[in-house]
């Protein structure tokens, strides 16, 4: 996965998963994977999202442990 595909991946993640799992979150549609805020939504996600939301969550974590230092 490159950059920008990650962006994408992590923009429809928190678009869909924003009302039932990051309703407590000021802004999170205004957050981007690159920043450190990101490690927050995708725990979130993690917790309280779906099955495949946790998937997708699992891997743009994976990713950022590899690409974001």
């Amino acid at each position: 996965m490159d950059a920008t595909t990650a962006r994408q991946e992590f923009s429809k993640l928190v678009e869909g998963q924003a009302a039932s799992c990051l309703w407590f979150m000021r802004e999170p549609l205004k957050i981007t994977v690159m920043e450190p805020a990101a490690a927050i939504v995708l725990e979130a996600i993690v917790h309280h999202g779906t099955q495949e939301a946790w998937q997708q969550a699992k891997g743009l974590q994976e990713w950022r442990s590899r690409n974001i230092k």
